[in-house]
């Protein structure tokens, strides 16, 4: 689990059934960044593949795992000494085999820098 290791959330909101705002602040200290890359450091995509599915299993108490990414995007690198906050916009809606999921991640001045479309399955 990264949470709370990697990362922490200070935000989160409901905006509407399957609808979630959430606000995230990267460790800048974790140990990660330390060899992705050396002198240059990047959040790495997976690890925000990892928090959208730790968010997704807090916010429904459920726990899902990521089946199929449809449209994934790295926009742009997120580099923790300056960008070290991402706010989550993430809409779910209900599938027979567990949530759609639709989700992008935005730096403090607004930027898009991910963008997800896929399906979490339940456990």
């Amino acid at each position: 689990m990264l949470k709370g290791n990697l990362y922490t959330l200070d935000k989160v909101e409901r905006n509407r059934e399957g609808h979630y705002t959430v606000n995230a602040e990267l460790n800048v200290d974790h140990n990660i960044f330390k060899g992705h890359f050396p002198g240059q450091p990047v959040l790495p995509g997976v690890c925000l593949l990892e928090m959208l599915k730790e968010i997704l299993n807090q916010e429904t108490g459920r726990s899902y795992f990521l089946s199929e990414g449809t449209n994934i995007k790295y926009v742009k690198l997120v580099d923790p000494t300056l960008d070290n906050r991402l706010k989550f916009d993430i809409i779910t809606k209900a599938d027979p085999k567990g949530l759609i999921v639709t989700a992008s991640t935005f730096l403090e001045n607004g930027e898009a820098n991910f963008k997800f479309k896929g399906l979490f399955e339940l456990k």
